[in-house]
């Protein structure tokens, strides 16, 4: 997080949250960005994710639907359920494969209700983050 914004300070710790011994991991708005912060919630044990945002600062520009599919990559990428919950964006359930089971539109007033199933299994990505495209990076500078 951006050292700009008064008290806010980053963390140090990728801290999960438990809820009926289900834990999750919440990555704060653009930190869904990065896929190896998602990751690392996930290999210390989140069974899901959730983030918070707030997108107003977009305006109605195609940047919360960007952002909205980020989040989904995220979910793929570690095959666990995401909760998006934005207050100006779009708010949504996503599956471990991507799919959008419930959605908000932009900058409306309303709720989502859904199901989730925790998951325990790890990914290849999970495991083992950017091993391939840096693998192939380097054979590729081997053989040039």
């Amino acid at each position: 997080m951006t050292h700009a914004i008064g008290e806010v300070t980053p963390g140090t710790q990728h801290t999960l949250h438990s809820y009926k011994g289900i834990k999750f991991g919440s990555p704060i708005c653009y930190e869904i960005i990065f896929p190896n912060l998602v990751r690392k919630f996930v290999k210390k044990g989140a069974n899901f994710l959730v983030t918070i945002t707030n997108d107003g600062w977009y305006g109605k520009s195609s940047a919360p639907y960007q952002h909205f599919s980020i989040a989904a990559l995220r979910a793929v990428e570690n095959r666990r359920y995401l909760l998006r919950a934005a207050t100006t964006g779009i708010s949504g359930i996503i599956d471990p494969y991507g799919r959008i089971l419930s959605k908000s539109e932009l900058m409306s007033k309303t709720y989502l209700t859904g199901n989730i199933t925790p998951s325990q299994a790890l990914t290849f990505y999970t495991k083992y983050g950017d091993i391939l495209p840096f693998g192939s990076l380097t054979l590729t500078a081997i053989f040039l």
